[in-house]
């Protein structure tokens, strides 16, 4: 049977390549011709995965590695339809010897092969070792052949979205922002109504017991938190033991969140309403405390304080000048104390502000080992009626500018990368990133870190991805006008297997709604056009989605944002092959593409779109060994993110395009000039140079003529070999004219 055209097309553009191309392909010829691959494998054995990847060890296990498998690796997404997944990867290993079985105690690796034992994979063609794997062993599998002599391990690998999806752990964005900082003893209280304790917030702690009517589930509680305990019953408190062990400080310190509604009425000047109490025994200040201050009874103005008191029991105290107060809203109060010499030197913060610090205080700092709620100073004080407390938490190191306090209103207005950095700083995950976001995000809600993180991610319209044994993320703006990092010829055969382009409607959208959470929502419709939902489109593709943004004034450009992503009318390019035995030139290039980065494939095969290929990297799967390098890229088209820029001459990108401009005669596949109808804003007239599109023949105009519409450009044609008569109606409808690729306004 004949080959199709295509086929027989591309089998001819082979064939003519230097060598015999099919007894290459059948041979696996080495790689390049007269030298092996040199492939490495490592493996950071007992890796303590909560440091940075940089300060593990590695050991080298390539002598171990069954090269004639091969190594394969995959990662990134299909295209820009979905999320990335998991990266996958795979090797064999010789398990003669019994050290890759992970419970043979025999091995010399044995207690060091745990799960999620990071790997590492380079190949070196000539010009330096490349990073083409960095992932996490996840099956450490023994195999055996049907001798029972050949031992194997055939291990597979993944990148660490694969572990962050496992498991469900819920926090709250302030529960989040204190774990991330190490706290020595923590109380969320977020305990719910029935509770008869306050459960600690870390593994080692010790839990609050009640005394009196505590009411877990307050009605009052911070934005970032999702619950409080309400003490303002006369005699409720709760108290404990820190789990601090007792003895000389050089530094701690503490924070907690607290709302009164109402104050206390009906008390004298200068009355201290006790909120906590620390005990610190021994040392030259036995107790400190955070205290409500009523400054001026008429009309009452509160202040947050903090008061010590000395082995005699005389009560000192400091207040800020956090005043007036407001009842129902909640405050973050935090206090550091620092040994400085024979000194002890304090600060107060409200809500992130310093309202004092004091640094004369002679005397000797001991850690806090206990713990009270809702205590009194002295006896002649009555009760602190706090009706919410949150977050109580103390530290024995010397933090640096603490940022928790933001998490109280859950980060409202935050960018989504400062969002994406900060959650992946508090969960111990490498992070990369290579610009900033414009999209301010709402809330943080209750959830895992990844669906936070993939929150932002749908919210900004960027990428998460896998790099560092960690994640990295490209935010749109780094895909506007993004210069070309790699371009692929084809008739250099550096294009493996015939390409199969997708000409679906996969994505298609042509009408989007978005709703933000807990809030508004808006409709974008494209009516016009091949795309549009009109009678010149292919009918109506409706969807919705919701966003975690800060407004619902942000909504438009969200919605229109899609609807421009879900009408680009062109081909995808799922699935594209490089051979590196046919394309060795490519290899240091390919080898330092970050995620996501833009290519080119020139000189696509006939019968087809005769422009270049212009896309992003969006996934990849990759093989070699030591003779045989491969890879298969997963792409998307690049145009949409061509943004408009004010004064720019690249292209099209400093010029806006027509809305309805037409053709108004017919011209013939030689004329030199055409004649364009524009019923609404006329095309500026004059020399000028710029590119457009005429039912997909590519023409520059040079001079443009005329007053009034029909308008006379001069064009040079078949700029990208498209030669054909140009009519200016077909089936009925007008043959549009518009600027050749024209760039849109960004999000």
């Amino acid at each position: 049977m004949p080959l199709a055209p295509r086929a027989a097309a591309w089998a001819l553009r082979m064939a003519n390549l230097p060598g015999p191309f099919a007894a290459q392909e059948a041979l696996s010829l080495t790689f390049p011709s007269s030298s092996r691959l040199d492939c490495r494998v490592y493996a950071a054995l007992g890796a303590d995965l909560s440091q940075p990847w940089y300060t593990w060890s590695w050991t080298d296990i390539t002598a171990y590695v069954r090269f004639n498998d091969g190594i394969s690796v995959t990662d990134g997404r299909r295209d820009f339809a979905g999320r990335t997944g998991p990266g996958t990867g795979g090797m064999r290993l010789d398990n003669r010897d019994g050290r890759f079985a992970r419970r043979n105690p025999l091995s010399p690796y044995f207690g060091l092969l745990s799960k999620n034992t990071p790997i590492w994979a380079t190949v070196d063609a000539g010009t330096g070792a490349k990073t083409r794997m960095q992932q996490f062993v996840n099956e450490w599998p023994v195999r055996w052949d049907k001798s029972a002599r050949d031992s194997t391990v055939p291990i597979a690998t993944a990148g660490i979205l694969r572990r962050l999806s496992q498991g469900a752990r819920f926090k709250s964005a302030l529960r989040r922002a204190v774990l991330g900082s190490g706290p020595a003893a923590y109380w969320p209280l977020e305990d719910e109504s029935d509770s008869t304790q306050a459960a600690p917030g870390i593994s080692r702690g010790l839990p609050l017991a009640v005394t009196g009517s505590v009411e877990f589930g307050a009605t009052i509680y911070p934005a970032g938190a999702t619950g409080a305990v309400d003490l303002s019953t006369s005699g409720a408190r709760l108290s404990g033991s820190t789990g601090l062990a007792a003895g000389v400080s050089t530094q701690w310190e503490l924070e907690c969140l607290v709302a009164f509604s109402p104050f206390p009425t009906g008390n004298p000047v200068g009355n201290r309403y006790t909120v906590l109490q620390v005990e610190t025994p021994g040392g030259t200040y036995p107790a400190w405390g955070v205290v409500l201050i009523n400054d001026i009874p008429t009309p009452t103005t509160y202040n947050l304080g903090i008061y010590y008191t000395d082995t005699a029991g005389t009560v000192a105290a400091d207040y800020s000048n956090s005043g007036p107060m407001v009842a129902g809203q909640v405050y973050h109060f935090r206090m550091s104390l620092t040994q400085a010499g024979s000194n002890i030197a304090f600060s107060i913060y409200i809500d992130g502000v310093l309202q004092l610090a004091h640094s004369f205080l002679t005397g000797t700092l001991y850690a806090p080992t206990f713990i009270t709620l809702n205590a009194s100073a002295g006896s002649a004080d009555p009760e602190s009626k706090p009706a919410c407390m949150s977050h109580v938490a103390i530290w024995t190191t010397n933090r640096t500018a603490p940022v928790s306090y933001l998490a109280a209103d859950g980060y409202v207005g935050e960018l989504a990368t400062t969002r994406l950095a900060r959650v992946c700083g508090e969960e111990g995950i490498a992070y990369l990133a290579t610009s900033s976001s414009t999209v301010a995000m709402g809330a943080q809600p209750l959830a895992t870190a990844l669906e936070i993180l993939r929150e932002c991610e749908d919210a900004e319209g960027g990428t998460l991805y896998e790099v560092n044994w960690g994640l990295g993320y490209q935010s749109t703006l780094d895909r506007y006008n993004a210069p070309v990092a790699m371009t692929v010829d084809f008739d250099l055969g550096q294009v493996a297997e015939p390409p199969e382009p997708a000409d679906d409607d996969q994505r298609t959208r042509n009408r989007w709604t978005v709703n933000r959470s807990f809030g508004s929502e808006y409709t974008a419709e494209k009516t016009t056009g091949p795309m549009g939902t009109g009678p010149e489109g292919p009918g109506l593709y409706d969807d919705q989605a919701t966003v975690n943004v800060a407004t619902d004034n942000q909504l438009p450009a969200q919605a229109g944002w899609r609807l421009h992503l879900g009408t680009v009318d062109e081909d995808r390019w799922p699935q594209i092959d490089l051979n590196f035995a046919r394309a060795p030139a490519l290899i240091d290039t390919w080898t330092a593409l970050t995620y996501g980065s833009r290519v080119n494939f020139i000189h696509p095969p006939d019968d087809g779109p005769p422009d270049t290929i212009d896309a992003f990297i969006e996934g990849r799967f990759e093989r070699w060994d030591t003779v045989v390098w491969r890879a298969t890229l997963n792409t998307s088209p690049a145009s949409p993110y061509d943004v408009y820029v004010v004064g720019d001459t690249t292209g099209n990108r400093g010029r806006v395009d027509a809305a309805n401009s037409t053709l108004a005669a017919d011209a013939t596949s030689s004329d030199t000039t055409i004649s364009v109808a524009s019923p609404g804003a006329l095309w500026r007239t004059g020399a000028v140079s710029f590119d457009i599109n005429v039912a997909g023949e590519r023409m520059t105009v040079t001079n443009i003529s005329g007053g009034s519409s029909p308008q006379t450009f001069t064009v040079t044609r078949s700029v990208n070999g498209i030669v054909k008569a140009q009519s200016a109606t077909v089936g009925g409808r007008s043959t549009k004219v518009s600027l050749w690729k024209p760039a849109v306004y960004a999000l």
